[in-house]
């Protein structure tokens, strides 16, 4: 691993560089039996030197941990076939596959593919004009007076009324966004709004983290939140709001029978409640 990684100069390079001398080994199906007591990974890469994706991720992972690169197995699904007369991809077992994600701090997991014959990850840069330019200061001149205050009380009513209806409108809009994404998409939209929301209330992970272990992390969190007759009504239904999405995700993301429209929607469901809960439970926390 050393040798492999030792001229790059960063933490990306090093994990390309491990992808891109595992995709010169031959990909085959046809091997021999492991010999009994010997490291799979050891023995792929010093002996056997070609095989399938559950080796060629078994060593990827092994060689980036000796580098010091956080990397975990993913097993899944790939693409598969599209069948036009269905108008949609038809995965079958025949189509599970195993890859490889790296941990970048500040990025997050990326997903790498050291098995040869499989088609490389396509990565776009950032480009300048994809950024949102910062607002300008309004000078001081252009700054309106207030309102006289016989006004303010009509005005105030108003505004509130029209948040509120602005407020439902865009929940039923991202609700039918999100049930028009793919299973796997609208839960790996929701799986991330979660990681966001408990990122706010400080809910501690690891770069390792598996889904589960993330729900357990954020139920110890929320465990210390106000149990009283009022609050605890509120943020009892945290675990059970927590435990949807992340059953969600590992059901749309490894499982060969995905979530239907119906679960689809008692997940959004529960998110929509979820984040009430958890933004009154951020104010209770900074009292």
């Amino acid at each position: 691993a050393l040798d492999l990684t030792a001229a790059e100069p960063t933490a990306y390079d090093r994990a390309a560089a491990i992808e891109a001398y595992l995709r010169t080994f031959p990909y085959t199906l046809d091997l021999p039996a492991p010999p009994l007591g010997r490291d799979v990974a050891d023995y792929f890469l010093f002996d056997l030197q070609r095989g399938y994706c559950d080796y060629y991720a078994t060593a990827m992972v092994v060689l980036a941990r000796a580098a010091g690169l956080p990397a975990r197995i993913v097993t899944g699904y790939a693409q598969g076939n599209y069948d036009s007369r269905q108008g949609g991809y038809v995965v079958t077992e025949a189509d599970a596959h195993s890859w490889v994600e790296v941990y970048f701090p500040g990025v997050g997991w990326a997903e790498f593919e050291p098995t040869a014959g499989r088609p490389a990850i396509e990565r776009e840069a950032t480009q300048p004009e994809d950024l949102i330019p910062i607002s300008k200061a309004i000078p001081p001149s252009e700054i309106r007076q207030p309102a006289d205050w016989t006004r303010v009380t009509g005005l105030s009513a108003g505004l509130l009324l029209l948040l509120v209806l602005l407020a439902v409108l865009a929940q039923v809009a991202d609700t039918q966004y999100l049930l028009h994404k793919a299973p796997v998409d609208t839960a790996a939209r929701l799986y991330a709004r979660l990681r966001r929301s408990g990122a706010r209330l400080a809910v501690p992970t690891l770069p390792g983290d598996t889904p589960y272990e993330y729900e357990a992390a954020f139920s110890r969190r929320t465990a210390v939140l106000p149990t009283g007759k009022i609050k605890g009504r509120l943020f009892r239904p945290i675990g059970e709001e927590v435990n949807r999405l992340v059953d969600l995700y590992a059901r749309a993301s490894y499982s060969p029978h995905p979530p239907d429209t119906a679960e689809l929607r008692r997940a959004i469901r529960a998110w929509l409640r979820l984040r009430w809960r958890l933004a009154f439970a951020r104010m209770v926390k900074r009292r």
